[in-house]
Order: structure tokens, then sequence, then C-alpha cells
């Protein structure tokens, strides 16, 4: 809905991505024939420029550039041109947060409120589990993403401290901590003021001095300075001319690193290297191995689910391996790299354009090369009952929407299918899984794990992911739901349709010259409630429609009390009041009006305020999109 939830929902989908095969025949054998393919990708992308590094054995093999930085001025991409990483700033900040537990500083169990103490949060199990900065970097804390509020500020001023206290009624947890893991972009913010606070200097000053310098990374940086802006690319975004203007996002250390891929490529050679890069240690193997696996999410100890979000590093779901890495967005850029330690061999990928399509055949293809030859050992699939796997069989929805907007659209979601039968086995989506252990799922062509099966609390099934849940409806559940979206839209058509055709009724009525029957004394309002109810239901539509035609830059005012944002807050309350009087007036007026007349609309009024009180459990009534 914002340049936030775009970036979001990209980030996402390039963190948690599953890309498909390839033919043997067309995956590039050489980084001759890798660049040509790049050039074609590109050429047939909206991406104007990016930069790709290929790393085999350690070692940088393939830099590769395409396109312009600047599409006015035609300036060229080169080695030495910047971009924005995004969400990749995570892994910098946990990578930070290592270098001071191992300098004795801190610990990844203590809690928020002695690491951080002026951050604001609120967690109802603080006594029995409380809040620690391994929740808050593996994003199992149980917060709301940051709001679009946040979002929207641009200070490159403003501390990390500062910008935490801006709106800290997100930081909330919604379930004790360590149950789920739901990406909240505050949590790293909060680890990287306790590195600020441990160390006695900004994040910004420690991560250029203590780890992007001796890394070797020159320009890296977390704010625009000087060297950054001589070499950073424009970004370009699909649907708009003109460049998007760089943003100084309010938690600097969740997205705002600027760097190339040539750069970032040393970053990943290190993680390859175990904590080491040319002759440098900045960490232990066993502090790397720490970064790369959760310890607090509750799947790993019940079910046996590894493949997790660790500290600022999480799965990238290749064709047949699970690589480490992660993935970014921020206004026109798209970046991700991965890797993989064993084998020595990872990508990185930098765009200054956000097509997404574009970005995810660079990533095929490097994927693909990367891959080339590597056949996994693929383990026996795991005997599980089949009456244990039928049971999962159904419809999901999300158990831990990211942020509250996410949470409101929750009952329009029509779910995920998941389905058990003995020639197909389990599918989920579409997507075989076959079992690698007593809980956990993996495709058939990889060896890791996709995702483990669980219960909750009232033993409610559940697929879990590195970092989502998805909960099964039960039938009832799943028609209700279906059934509540249609009283919403069908009593509305209901209340507009009896005006419809009333209007050729009374036409066909007058051409014939039929007299007009006795007029019955009616209730007043009788109609027009119910007209008002659906009319204020069409203009919500519309409203929401004309948003999603929008361009992502142009979504500001959804962030602030405005008269788009009111005018849905205004419409989510006429709805069902005007359907509530409506349904009164018919249900307590006198006969005059008719039996037929009055039970239409108390039908149709009916409907529509059911389904309202329904959808209030989702904070339907009163909908504040600026608190989003």
């Amino acid at each position: 809905m914002t340049r936030y939830l775009v970036a979001a929902i990209l980030t996402f989908l390039i963190i948690a991505q599953a890309s498909w095969a390839q033919d043997e025949g067309e995956v590039p054998q050489t980084t001759g024939e890798l660049s040509e393919a790049f050039d074609q990708a590109l050429s047939e992308s909206e991406i104007p420029g990016a930069q790709v590094a290929i790393i085999e054995n350690g070692r940088v093999t393939l830099s590769y550039t395409y396109g312009v930085a600047d599409r006015d001025a035609g300036t060229r991409v080169t080695e030495r041109t910047v971009f924005r990483a995004g969400s990749i700033s995570k892994s910098v900040v946990g990578v930070a947060l290592m270098m001071a537990v191992e300098d004795g500083l801190l610990t990844l169990d203590t809690p928020l409120a002695i690491a951080t103490p002026d951050v604001a949060f609120f967690n109802g199990w603080e006594e029995t589990t409380p809040l620690t900065l391994a929740h808050v970097m593996e994003h199992t804390a149980g917060f709301y993403d940051i709001s679009m509020q946040e979002f929207l500020i641009s200070d490159p001023d403003m501390s990390i401290a500062e910008g935490l206290a801006v709106n800290p009624a997100n930081r909330i947890s919604r379930w004790r901590p360590g149950t789920y893991a739901s990406y909240a972009n505050s949590g790293p913010p909060i680890a990287a003021h306790a590195v600020e606070l441990a160390r006695g200097e900004s994040f910004d000053a420690i991560a250029r001095e203590t780890l992007l310098r001796p890394l070797g990374m020159r320009v890296s940086d977390f704010q625009l300075t000087r060297n950054v802006e001589r070499r950073l690319s424009r970004s370009y975004s699909e649907g708009v001319d003109d460049p998007i203007p760089y943003f100084h996002i309010l938690m600097r250390p969740s997205g705002a690193l600027n760097t190339t891929a040539l750069e970032l490529s040393r970053f990943v050679r290190m993680l390859i290297g175990r904590g080491e890069l040319d002759g440098v240690r900045l960490l232990s193997p066993e502090s790397v191995d720490r970064i790369e696996r959760s310890e607090t999410l509750e799947a790993i100890e019940f079910y046996g689910f590894d493949q997790t979000y660790g500290l600022g590093n999480g799965p990238v779901f290749a064709d047949t391996l699970i690589m480490r890495g992660h993935g970014g967005a921020i206004d026109g850029f798209l970046a991700q790299y991965a890797y993989a330690a064993d084998e020595g061999f990872g990508y990185v990928i930098m765009a200054n354009g956000d097509d997404g399509a574009g970005v995810q055949a660079l990533t095929d293809l490097a994927q693909g090369f990367v891959l080339r030859g590597y056949e996994p050992a693929l383990p026996d699939p795991h005997a599980v009952d089949e009456i244990e796997l039928e049971a999962y069989a159904g419809m999901y929805v999300s158990r831990t929407p990211r942020n509250r907007f996410a949470e409101a659209m929750t009952p329009f979601q029509l779910g995920t299918r998941a389905s058990y039968a003995p020639e197909t086995g389990f599918v989920v989506a579409g997507v075989p899984r076959i079992p690698n252990g007593e809980h956990t799922m993996r495709q058939p062509q990889r060896a890791g794990t996709s995702f483990a099966r669980a219960l909750d609390s009232t033993y409610q099934r559940e697929l879990r992911y590195s970092l989502s849940a998805i909960v099964q409806l039960s039938t009832w559940d799943y028609a209700l739901r279906i059934g509540m979206i249609a009283a919403l839209f069908g009593g509305a058509i209901m209340a507009l349709g009896y005006e419809v055709f009333r209007i050729p009724l009374f036409a066909v009525r007058k051409v014939r010259g039929k007299p007009r029957p006795p007029r019955r004394v009616g209730p007043r309002g009788l109609r027009s409630l119910a007209v008002l109810s659906a009319f204020s239901l069409g203009a919500m539509v519309f409203l929401f429609y004309d948003v999603s035609q929008r361009h992502y830059t142009q979504l500001q005012e959804l962030a602030v009390v405005s008269p788009l944002t009111m005018g849905i807050f205004a419409l989510t309350i006429a709805v069902p009041t005007f359907a509530a009087l409506g349904f009164l007036t018919a249900a307590a007026s006198p006969g005059e009006a008719g039996w037929g007349k009055r039970g239409y609309h108390l039908a149709a009024t009916g409907l529509i305020l059911a389904a309202s009180l329904w959808f209030a459990q989702w904070g339907w009534i009163g909908l504040k999109v600026w608190t989003f």
C-alpha cells in the first residue's frame, strides 16, 4: 500500500523465494555465457542498471555490470557505482552484534530492559519470557512491523533512539516470545542501539570503523556520505518517469546500507570464510554458525525445524539447495546475496529498478550457474502416518500477519490449500512436499526443510515457516469466511437492487397507463438507510481501488490524517451504522409498509450488519489506516 509495504513484500519474497528449475541445457556453463544470459534477461526487463558478483571457491570469478546509473545523463554502471542494499543492512547488524558479544560487551540473551532501557515495548510474558536481543534480531519478539508514519520520516540526523521513540505502539508482543517469527523492521535497530550503548558511539560509526572498512568495503556506509553521493546510482520504478529521490529512512540499521556488488561480495566471502577474509578475522567460526540459525524459535526445539532466520541471515531457497543470505528493497533498488559456505560459492545481485521479475531472472541464472553440477544428497522419506498427513489437508490462512494492515486484511484471505492423496502425497499451494522428519517437510529435489507441521496451544494445525506461520481453518470457519464476504456485498446488492428494479417497473406502469397503487404509509428511511449503507460500502471499495491503482511513491497521505484516511475511517463506521438503523427501522416499523418490503430490507440490512460486526474483530469499524 505504501512504498514501505511494497518494499517489505519484495524483501520477503526475495528472502523466502523458491526458484523454479531450469533445463540443464539452459544453464550457462562459463562466465562468458552467464554474462550473455544476464544481458539478455536485463534487456527484456525494466531494470536500467545492475551489478552481479559471482563467487566460486571463496573468490569472485565474475564482476558483471549492465546499463545506466542515470538515464538522463547516460552515466554507465561500473564496478564503482553505489546501489542501496535495503534489508541486507540487517546482516551487518547481526555481525556487529556478534562482534560485541565476542568482546564481552553483550550477550544474545541480554533482556531489552537491560540492553536498551530507553526503548519502549510491551511484552505480557516479560516475567517468564523476557524479550532479548536474540528475539528482536530473529524476528521472534512478536512485534508488528513499523508503521507508514515511521517509514515516511526522512531525517539523516535523527538518532536510532529518536527513531525508535516515534511510534512504539507496534512493539507489542502478540504471542509469547519465540512462539512464532514475523518480520519486523524495528527489531534490528533495537539491537544496533544496544551495540551503540555498549560501545559508546553511533552505530553508523561502529559499522564503518569495526566492520566495513576492515573488510575492505571502502565506500559502503549507512549514511549518504560524500563518497557515496558521488557514486550513487539513481533509482527507478515501473510506472514513474522521474528517478526516486534518496530517502533517509528512520530505521537505518534495517535498510540504509549503501554499497556495491563487489564490496558486498567481500562481506559474503567473510561469511563463507567463517568470519575471516584476506587475513582479517571479524568473528570466530562458531559465531558465524550462530548468525546462521535461530535459537529462540519454538519450532526448532519442538518440531526439528532447522531452516530458520538467524541474526540478520535467512534461508534462500534455490532449486536444489537451501543457501543462506538476505534480500533487500528500498525506493526503486532491489538487492540480494546468497551463499553456501560448505560449497564455497555464492552471488550478489544489485539493481536500480524495482522490476521484481527482472531480478528474479538474474537470480535464477546466478543460482543455476553456481549450482551447476551440484547434486544434493537426498535423504530417504521419513515414515509418517498417512492419517496424520491427511489431517493436515485443508485451507490455511496467516497466523502471523506482519503489520496492522495485513492483519486487517486477514478476513479477506481465501487461504492456501494443502492436500493429501496416496498418489500425489502432501501438496501445499501446488508444490509436493516429502516428510524428512517426524514433523518437517521438504521439496522433492532439496534435502533441506521447507516447513514444520505443528500444533498451536489450542491444538489447531499449523505450518510453520522460517518467518511466518499459517493455521488450518475448519470447514465451518472457511465457510463462514466465504459467507461473510458474500453477505457484505450481497446485502449491498440487494439494497441497491431494490431501487434499480423499482425504476423500470414504474416506467412500465406509466407507459401502460395503469393507475398508481394506493401509497402505503411506511417508516421513514426504510429504503434510504439501506441505500446509504450500500453506497458507503461502495464508496469505501472505490477508495481502496483508487489507492491500489496509485504508485507507491504517491501514497504518502495514507500515513497521516488526511481526507483519504478520514474518508476510509468515516465510511467504515457509516456502513454498519446505516445498516443497523435500517435493520431496526424495518424490524420495528408498523405494518403499513408491507411485510414483503420490510422483510426484504430487513434481510438486506441484516446481511450487511452481520458481516460488518464479524469484520469488526479485525478492526474494520473505524479503520485508522494512518496507524498502519
